[in-house]
C-alpha cells in the first residue's frame, strides 16, 4: 500500500468502502479514454485517495453508491481532454487541484462538488445533467469568460459568501452573464446556508433558478425577469417586483423528501404560464413534490399556473395567500390538485 501507480487502461475500476491507496501525490491513478474510475460508499478518511488522478480524453469518474462527504477524490486531478462526472444521483467531490488543458462535464443526476479554491483547468466547463457546485470562484475557472454552459436538467450552483468564503452577489452575477443556459430548465443554483444573500442584478434572457439550503435569497431589484423554471429545496426564496415566465417548464417547492422549502411572492410580483385546456399537457407548479413546500402570496402579487399541493407520500404542500391574485384551472386529466398523495392545503385571508 502507498506505492506504486494504477493505469485503467480500459473497463472499470472499483475503490470501496474502507479502501486507503495510501502514499502521496507522487502515486498516479491514471483513467485512460474510454475506461472509468468507480466509488462505492469510499471512506472519507484522508488515506483513501492521496493520489495524483489523471483523465485522458473521454474518460469518466462514477459514484455507484454513498452518502454525503464519502466519495472525495482528495489529491491533485489533471484533465488531458474531456472527463465525465458521473455522480449517478448520489455525491462525488474533488477537493484536490485540478489543473490541465481538458474539460470536464456533469453527465447525470446528484452532486459533483469541486471544492479546490485554486482549480486551474483551461477547458470548459459543462452540466448536462444534475448539479455542479462550485464551492468559490477559484474552483470554476473561466466563469466569466463564458467557459460555463447548463443543458437542460443541469445547474451550476455556488454558495453565497459568508465574507470568508462562497460567491458575492457580483460574482455570481458576472458568472451568469457570461454562461450559457441552453433551455428554461438549464438552472443557476443558488445555496444561502453560509449566509442570506439579496441579489440584485438582472438575468440572462432564458435560465432557471434552483434556490438550495437554508436561509433566505431575496429578489427585490426593478426590472428581475426570470424566463425558466424555478426549484427551490430549502430556506426561502423571495420576489418582490419580479417577473417570472415559467411557460415551457415544471416548476417545485420542496421537491426531494427531506426538503422543506418556501417561495413567496410579494409586492406586485408576475409569475405566468400557461393553462391548459382538457387533456393538454401543461406545466405545473408542485408545492410539496416529495418533501415540504410553502407558497405566500401577498400584496398585490399575481400568478397564473397550474398547482399540485403534496403530490407524493410523506410529502406537505400548502398555499397561503392573503393578497393579490390566483389562477388556476384544469378539466380532466389536466386538473390541479391539493393532496393528491401527501397533504394539501391552501389558505385564503386577508
Amino acid at each position: 500500500p502507498g506505492s506504486g501507480n494504477i493505469d485503467i487502461a480500459s473497463g472499470y475500476l472499483q475503490l470501496e468502502g474502507g479502501t486507503r491507496l495510501n502514499g502521496s501525490s507522487n502515486n498516479v491513478m491514471h483513467v485512460e479514454s474510454g475506461a472509468t474510475l468507480m466509488y462505492w460508499y469510499l471512506s472519507d478518511d484522508a488515506t483513501a485517495t492521496p493520489w495524483s488522478l489523471v483523465f485522458e480524453n473521454s474518460s469518466k469518474i462514477r459514484v455507484d453508491g454513498g452518502a454525503a462527504n464519502q466519495d472525495i477524490w482528495r489529491g491533485p486531478v489533471t484533465l488531458n481532454g474531456l472527463a465525465y462526472l458521473d455522480p449517478n444521483g448520489f455525491y462525488l467531490y474533488l477537493t484536490g487541484a485540478i489543473s490541465g488543458s481538458g474539460s470536464i462535464e456533469n453527465m447525470s443526476g446528484g452532486f459533483s462538488y469541486l471544492y479546490n479554491t485554486n482549480n486551474t483547468y483551461s477547458g470548459t466547463t459543462t452540466a448536462s445533467s444534475g448539479i455542479i457546485y462550485a464551492k468559490n470562484p477559484g474552483s470554476l475557472p473561466g466563469y466569466a469568460s463564458g467557459k460555463v454552459t447548463v443543458k437542460s436538467g443541469g445547474t451550476i450552483a455556488v454558495p453565497a459568501s459568508n465574507g470568508t468564503e462562497g460567491w458575492t452577489a457580483s460574482q455570481i452575477h458576472d458568472m451568469a452573464i457570461a454562461s450559457t443556459f441552453t433551455a428554461p430548465d438549464a438552472t443557476l443554483g443558488i445555496d444561502t446556508s453560509l449566509a442570506d444573500l439579496n441579489y440584485n442584478f438582472a438575468f440572462p434572457s432564458m435560465m432557471g433558478l434552483y434556490k438550495l439550503g437554508s436561509g433566505t435569497l431575496t429578489l427585490n431589484t426593478a426590472g428581475q425577469t426570470i424566463n425558466g423554471q424555478i426549484k427551490a429545496s430549502g430556506g426561502e426564496l423571495i420576489m418582490d417586483g419580479t417577473s417570472v415566465n415559467t411557460t415551457n417548464v415544471e416548476n417545485y417547492v420542496g421537491l426531494n423528501s427531506g426538503d422543506s422549502a418556501q417561495v413567496t411572492l410579494s409586492g406586485d410580483t408576475t409569475w405566468t404560464s400557461v393553462l391548459p385546456i382538457v387533456n393538454t399537457w401543461a406545466p405545473t407548479l408542485y408545492i410539496g413534490t416529495s418533501g415540504k413546500g410553502v407558497l405566500t402570496i401577498k400584496d398585490t402579487a399575481s400568478m397564473t399556473q397550474r398547482f399540485n399541493l403534496g403530490q407524493n407520500y410523506g410529502s406537505a404542500g400548502a398555499v397561503h395567500q392573503s393578497g393579490g391574485t390566483v389562477v388556476n384551472w384544469g378539466g380532466c386529466s389536466t386538473d390541479g390538485r391539493i393532496g393528491q398523495s401527501g397533504y394539501g392545503y391552501y389558505e385564503l385571508s386577508g
